[in-house]
């Protein structure tokens, strides 16, 4: 059984749109609830391109790999007379 590569692209995906979801949470936490100052700009601004540059290391090492290719997953339960399958 081969599963193709391309599928592990699903979860990682998500936890990067669970961490877009967080990064516009705290820029509106930030500039609603916070002192009203440059310092509160440069640190959403710093935060901001942090998150990008999170991104673009992983996009390039994501580049890198060939997502056309599989997964082979060795058959652990074998149907032969094995006793501890259990008639699996």
């Amino acid at each position: 059984m081969a599963i193709p590569l391309a599928l592990l692209l699903i979860p990682y995906f998500a936890i990067v749109a669970i961490g877009g979801l967080f990064l516009v949470f705290n820029l509106y936490d930030m500039g609603k609830f916070g002192l009203q100052s440059g310092k509160t700009s440069f640190l959403m601004a710093l935060y901001v391109l942090a998150f990008l540059v999170v991104l673009a290391i992983a996009g390039a090492d994501l580049l890198t790999t060939d997502w056309t290719q599989s997964i082979a997953i060795p058959n652990f339960i074998s149907t032969g007379s094995n006793p501890f399958t259990f008639g699996l």
